[in-house]
């Protein structure tokens, strides 16, 4: 099973990723992680990469799905939970198209619902918390921005398909795992209880 894991950023994605990695022995890929580690290995890519994260704005589609194919053939596993891919439509039919080589499918999409106030809230948070530099103010208002004019237009794509569960991403991390593997359970037919 693949899964992919939408909401605003500081919706609580990588949290929940991390945690469906466990719960489902799925493996949890996060763009995210993969575009830093780049970035701080300080190559040419990784500079170019730091610029536009630091800005706010996302990389290229190429370079995301290029990263993620690599992350695919390095070690393979019964499914994945994405985490920041895909960002746009264009993004989805990339990552559809590499999924279908390795005969996969995204088979599941989870929209972890929170409002604008909250996104910002947590991701000024973890800025002082995790001292991210890509987390300023005026960075989380462009991202917030981006957000809604790239990636939103994915939760009415994957609803269209019937593959799209929303859930309350304000409630506790414990709580949201429970919403969060109820949808597991609606799509692969299981409990999920136990």
């Amino acid at each position: 099973m693949n899964v992919v894991m939408l909401g605003l950023p500081g919706a609580g994605k990588g949290t929940q990723s991390k945690r469906i990695e466990l719960q489902f022995g799925l493996r949890h890929l996060s763009t995210g992680d993969l575009l830093r580690s780049e970035k701080q290995r300080g190559t040419p890519l990784g500079r170019a990469i730091a610029e536009r994260i630091d800005s706010g704005n996302y990389v290229t589609d190429e370079l995301v799905i290029s990263l993620v194919a690599q992350a695919l053939k390095v070690s393979a596993a019964k499914g994945y939970v994405f985490d920041g891919v895909p960002r746009t439509i264009s993004q989805d039919r990339m990552l559809s198209d590499l999924l279908a080589q390795f005969n996969m499918q995204i088979d599941l999409a989870i929209e972890l619902r929170v409002s604008r106030e909250v996104a910002r809230k947590r991701l000024s948070d973890r800025a002082s918390i995790e001292g991210r530099t890509d987390d300023t103010a005026e960075t989380i208002r462009h991202r917030l921005e981006v957000y809604e004019a790239e990636t939103a237009p994915l939760i009415d794509h994957y609803r269209t398909q019937g593959i799209l569960r929303t859930v309350d991403g304000r409630k506790t991390p414990d709580e949201v795992l429970e919403l969060v593997r109820e949808a597991v359970g609606e799509i692969t037919g299981e409990s999920s209880r136990g």
